[in-house]
């Protein structure tokens, strides 16, 4: 039952109750004051607890209806927060997945790192045994210089110079008479040599790598510089000038950057050391910029000779042009003369054949043919304006032929 129902039922039952009363009222009235009054008071009591029901009812209605409005609230309320909170749960299912497919793959991204990982391990492990036996290797003075010349050879190739014509390697150690041979002899564009010795210290400097102690360190780096300075004077000791034409230094090449910086930091004076005994330390920085000014001169040393041939042949074929332009002339002249001969042979055969002939035809001798008289070549042959030279200025062949040049088109010949 709703709350409107039971509220017109609370009214109702007061409404019988306070006419009950007025007709009880009225009947004591009538029967009586005494009777009457009792009817009336006990009316009167009945009305009182009637209203006094009706009173709480109504209150009972009252406070249905504000929890009804609470509870209609509370509705709307819930109602309202689910259309809220469903996008969030959607949200929230979105980054459940999406977390979970995160976690996919950064497992398959750690297996892959891993897997790297112990790449680069047996890299290193291979690069490391591979470094130990060039360490070993280079130990071995003829293998440091088989190694340099190696690198040596590759800056040439990069600068272009080519082996038995910008420069040449010293295929022995050493000559008939005992005198040892640089490495690389590099040829200097016009003459000259450039003296290169491959060989190069590597032992002290090596073990300085492998110390941990900064002072061992520090030591063993002096005594490479002192290793350095000593394959300076014997370099410069070998007489590798006699009977050459270079400038007088040799070039030691260190085919390592580093071999020379770390020198250089425990000796800032190496460099003037080492030049003392006439000796130039160069890293292949130093010897690729060395190289390529040579190739560049060798370059410009081409352009010039290449030039020079231009020269060469262009006063051959001036000369050649000469001889052409004689045999033309001796052409026009011989056109000439042919061109003097066919005139006068028609001249003839106007002035004594065909006269006769016409003569015979007025006599009534008749061929199968007509006479048609030849006729003659017009014009005369033209010269060339540029190979023509006045008696009292004659024109060098160089002159002819950069006239006839110029002239080309107004030099054919025309009957």
């Amino acid at each position: 039952m709703s709350l409107a129902s039971l509220s017109a039922m609370t009214i109702a039952s007061a409404a019988i109750t306070i006419v009950c009363a007025a007709l009880a009222y009225a009947l004591g009235r009538t029967m009586g004051n005494s009777r009457g009054q009792q009817a009336l008071d006990s009316a009167r009591a009945e009305a009182d607890q009637a209203k006094a029901s009706a009173q709480g009812l109504q209150g009972q209605v009252t406070a249905l209806s504000d929890q009804l409005e609470v509870l209609r609230k509370q509705a709307q309320d819930q109602a309202h927060l689910k259309d809220v909170l469903q996008p969030i749960q959607e949200q929230l299912t979105q980054l459940r997945t999406d977390a979970t497919n995160a976690d996919i793959k950064r497992a398959a991204a750690d297996a892959a790192i891993t897997q790297q990982i112990q790449t680069l391990a047996t890299g290193n492990e291979g690069l490391r045994a591979e470094t130990a036996r060039l360490a070993g290797a280079l130990a071995k003075g003829q293998s440091r210089g088989q190694w340099g010349e190696m690198q040596l050879e590759k800056l040439l190739e990069s600068a272009g110079l080519l082996e038995e014509i910008h420069f040449r390697r010293q295929s022995t150690a050493a000559t008939e008479t005992g005198r040892r041979r640089p490495d690389i002899v590099v040829l200097l564009p016009g003459g000259g040599e450039v003296l290169v010795d491959a060989k190069f210290p590597f032992d002290k400097y090596a073990e300085s790598l492998a110390a941990e102690d900064p002072g061992e360190r520090e030591r063993l780096m002096k005594e490479h510089v002192a290793a350095v300075l000593t394959h300076c004077r014997d370099l410069a000791s070998r007489d590798y000038y006699a009977g050459r034409v270079t400038p007088q230094f040799i070039v030691l090449f260190l085919p390592y950057e580093s071999l020379l910086s770390d020198a250089l930091t425990s000796e800032p004076l190496l460099l003037e050391k080492a030049f003392s005994h006439n000796i130039v330390l160069a890293t292949p920085t130093t010897m690729l910029a060395l190289l390529r000014t040579i190739g560049h001169g060798w370059s410009q040393q081409t352009l010039a000779e290449n030039a020079r041939r231009i020269q060469e042949l262009g006063k051959e074929m001036l000369e050649r042009l000469a001889k052409l332009a004689e045999h033309i002339a001796n052409v026009g002249k011989g056109l000439q003369q042919s061109t003097k001969a066919y005139n006068d042979f028609i001249g003839s055969l106007d002035d004594r054949v065909l006269v006769t002939a016409r003569k015979m035809q007025e006599l009534g001798v008749r061929a199968d043919r007509s006479l048609e008289a030849p006729q003659p070549i017009p014009g005369q042959i033209r010269s060339s304006r540029a190979l023509t030279a006045a008696d009292s200025e004659r024109e060098t062949p160089e002159d002819s032929g950069q006239a006839l040049g110029q002239d080309s088109d107004n030099s054919d010949t025309a009957v």
